[in-house]
């Protein structure tokens, strides 16, 4: 799905990225930690996952899908 919002969050915002035309996201840069990743678009809701842990130096991957409103 394109154009979906996803936003990572510690104490405050970290990032924020918009998916690509194919759905992809990337968010480059990240300290090692845990953190919540929420995405939505309009006129879908919106969904979380938390209790993300990212690894310095390694990928990790958080795929979602969306709802209709």
């Amino acid at each position: 799905m394109a154009n979906a919002k996803v936003w990572l969050t510690g104490d405050t915002v970290i990032t924020t990225a918009f998916t690509d035309t194919i759905g992809y996201y990337a968010m480059i840069g990240i300290p090692a930690g845990t953190y919540s990743v929420f995405a939505t678009k309009e006129n879908y809701d919106t969904v979380s996952y938390k209790d993300i842990n990212v690894v310095a130096a390694n990928r990790t991957v958080v795929n979602f899908s969306l709802t209709k409103k």
